[in-house]
């Protein structure tokens, strides 16, 4: 299954379903399976797990934990429990149907129902609406399993809880062993895809549908360059900065003094600004009986500022990214030149 998230924040998506395929155990082999699980409703059957025993341990009422097989074939038998085997497992359909996991066919018998006071054995067919009675099936409350067919539940024959005995339609007067399903990993089936902001990063969570409050898998994808919503950050320093620099003795030596300084930067989903100005710039020289006191100061006229800078980062529709920018310097004169810079540029890709 591949499934395509666009990492935006705050998003819901339906439930996605994917395979979990599970096990028909005869829950009477199974140490505690018996007077646990029978008790259990279907759709809590998930959290239900078995104990870690060798697969050839021996357990009191039985040879072995027993599940429904199809080793060969289509026939259906009762094997022992192995978990690296596929040919054990199968799905459980929405209609009702029992999908072998392997084959890919279906729990069936031979003909439309077993003669009266007989036995039919179990074989899987391929899907086949008009076999409808005898290819649904029910998990029962009392533990048995049993198709339409009225009366009949799964059994091995002659109700011999043994490896390689051949699973059978059987009467329910027989009191067959009781067979639920277990999942082979956690999970109900479905997940919930939610997304969510952690700082920086867009925090992709995969929830199971039923116990939505655990969080089975967790990643994180960098935002990098998509905005994630508008934002704008405005800093203004209107009565100015000062930086002193000052030697070993310590004296000062140098003041840096910057008025009207200030930074604009908007950020949308498909523009970015970025504004700085400077209004006004000095450097003192703070030596005692210097030559020069003023080091560098700008020229300017009347509503200039110093420094001016605007950068603008748009994506046009057509999916093109243009970038300009523009950055000018007033005339600046200290005690050994006067220099003007001047720089403007755009440019797209």
């Amino acid at each position: 299954m591949k499934v395509m998230i666009t990492p935006t924040p705050y998003t819901h998506l339906s439930a996605l379903v994917y395979e979990n395929a599970v096990y028909l155990t005869l829950t009477d082999t199974w140490e505690g399976g018996s007077p646990a699980m029978r008790d259990i409703p279907l759709n809590q059957l998930s959290s239900v797990g078995f104990r870690a025993i060798r697969v050839d341990e021996k357990l009191p009422n039985s040879s072995s934990r027993l599940v429904i097989d199809v080793p060969q074939g289509v026939q259906v038998l009762v094997k022992q429990y192995n978990p690296y085997s596929l040919s054990q497992l199968w799905q459980v359909k929405e209609s009702g149907q029992l999908m072998h996991y392997k084959t890919k066919m279906f729990l069936d018998i031979p003909g439309r129902a077993p003669n009266p006071g007989t036995y039919a054995s179990l074989i899987v067919k391929p899907l086949d609406d008009s076999r409808h009675q005898t290819q649904s099936w029910n998990f029962q409350d009392n533990g048995y399993l049993t198709c339409k067919l009225p009366g009949l539940a799964v059994s091995p024959r002659n109700g011999l809880l043994h490896d390689g005995s051949d699973a059978v339609l059987d009467m329910v007067s027989k009191s067959p062993p009781h067979i639920r399903f277990h999942k082979k990993r956690p999970g109900c089936g479905a997940v919930l895809v939610t997304t969510s902001l952690d700082g920086p990063t867009v925090v992709i969570k995969l929830l199971d549908a039923v116990a939505g409050e655990r969080t089975v898998y967790t990643d994180t994808t960098s935002r990098k360059e998509e905005v994630i919503r508008p934002f704008q950050l405005q800093v203004k320093l209107l009565g100015g900065l000062g930086l002193s620099v000052i030697n070993h003795l310590p004296e000062e030596i140098l003041y840096l003094s910057m008025t009207g300084l200030s930074f604009d930067a908007e950020l949308a989903d498909n523009r970015t600004t970025v504004v700085f100005d400077l209004v006004g710039f000095q450097a003192d020289n703070q030596c005692r009986e210097a030559l020069v006191p003023v080091v560098i100061y700008p020229v300017m006229r009347e509503g200039e500022h110093t420094v001016h800078f605007r950068m603008i980062r748009e994506v046009r529709s057509d999916g093109r990214l243009v970038v300009y920018q523009k950055c000018r310097l007033s005339s600046l004169t200290s005690a050994l030149s006067s220099t003007r810079f001047y720089f403007s540029n755009s440019f797209s890709f």
